[in-house]
């Protein structure tokens, strides 16, 4: 009797045991996890880059997956410190004898020859998400950087259009050295007219626990080379100690015509509405150039002529130039973009292209900031 009540507690020991090593195969950590993790993964690796897959080694095959080297060729840098040459490690199911089973696990499937958007976690280490370089792809990260590029899964693409314009900038603004304010910038797609952007900016002047007035502009702009403003509406507010008092509210059209047909200075007098007023091609603002810049590229000897009109005076200043110079060295290695003719400015950007510090003349300084730290700088 003990016998077999002894080999009936061995025979259930050893079902529970299998039971316990079952669900230790399928446990939580070794799902398959949400979208947001793989885009997480991605962003945070210190090689992010497109390059070309120059070889692949194969590490190890097991009855799972096959474990691969790929080195890969630098051709861009999207991070800092990139080497010309990086390795990454990967998983592939090569054979019909695998079998992948429960997990988290994403298999990339690289082909020597082929150019890539590809992030590492670092040097050596795993492969974080691997893309083959589409047109498409490559000509957004040409424009943008990774901003509206989407790793979701381990694979990169690009945000659909209604989402890229979500990202709002928010900067501090200085005076001689001294905190004025802030400048406040965001952008959507115009519903009624599709082929317009409208941009909405603000820039709020005042002193700490004083009197401020704040600015707000609105944009319909074109999607071309210089955001070509259609119509600009100016809303001026002055928040004082005892009231708020609206100081003005005007809406100017614009017509694009030849250059010889314009001349530099104000383009409208007064405080009055106006429509068709005539502005040379290729001419943008100085609040819209603070998403502009974000769409130039990171390229030695780059420059763009233009026009521009500073939105607050509606003065136009014609024959201006945007010029890439590289990385500064005395500001945190950002790149840098120098504005030169009848305006002076210059523009710090990071390797995401988000733009992080701007200079107007020689007094005036914008500090990208947060939506906290901004709403509370004069206070």
């Amino acid at each position: 009797m003990n016998l077999h009540n002894n080999k009936l507690f061995s025979t259930l020991l050893y079902l529970a045991c299998i039971a316990i090593l079952q669900c230790a195969v399928v446990t939580p950590s070794h799902a398959v996890m949400p979208a947001k993790h793989y885009d997480e993964a991605a962003r945070a690796s210190k090689i992010k880059a497109i390059a070309v897959v120059e070889k692949i080694e194969i590490v190890e095959e097991s009855k799972r997956a096959t474990r691969k080297r790929v080195t890969f060729r630098l051709e861009r840098a999207l991070s800092m410190d990139t080497p010309e040459t990086f390795t990454g490690t990967c998983y592939s199911v090569d054979h019909a004898w695998q079998d992948t089973g429960v997990g988290g696990t994403i298999y990339y499937y690289p082909q020597e020859g082929t150019k890539v958007l590809v992030t590492v976690s670092s040097n050596g280490s795993l492969i974080t998400s691997h893309t083959t370089l589409i047109p498409e792809l490559e000509q957004e990260v040409a424009l943008n950087g990774l901003r509206n590029i989407s790793f979701g899964m381990g694979k990169a693409s690009v945000k659909p259009a209604v989402r890229q314009g979500e990202e709002e900038q928010w900067f501090s603004f200085h005076v001689a050295g001294v905190t004025k304010g802030f400048f406040h910038a965001k952008q959507k797609r115009n519903r009624e007219q599709p082929m317009l952007i409208e941009f909405t900016q603000e820039l709020l002047v005042g002193e700490i626990d004083g009197d401020r007035q704040l600015y707000t502009v609105t944009t319909q702009s074109r999607e071309d080379d210089t955001l070509t403003p259609e119509w600009l509406d100016i809303e001026v507010t002055e928040f004082g100690m005892k009231k708020t008092t609206k100081l003005m509210k005007r809406k100017v059209g614009f017509r694009v015509t030849g250059e010889s047909n314009t001349q530099e200075g104000i383009l409208v007098k007064g405080q009055e509405d106006a429509v068709d007023v005539a502005i040379p091609s290729t001419t943008t603002t100085d609040f819209l150039l603070f998403s502009l810049v974000e769409k130039m590229p990171f390229e030695t000897g780059f420059s763009r002529s233009l026009n521009l009109i500073e939105t607050l005076e509606l003065h136009l200043k014609k024959n201006i130039i945007i010029r890439y110079t590289g990385r500064d060295t005395t500001n945190q290695n950002l790149h840098k973009f120098i504005e030169t003719g009848s305006t002076q400015a210059t523009y710090w950007l990071n390797d995401q292209h988000r733009l992080m510090e701007v200079h107007w003349d020689n007094d005036k300084v914008f500090k990208r900031t947060t939506e906290g730290d901004a709403m509370t700088i004069l206070q």
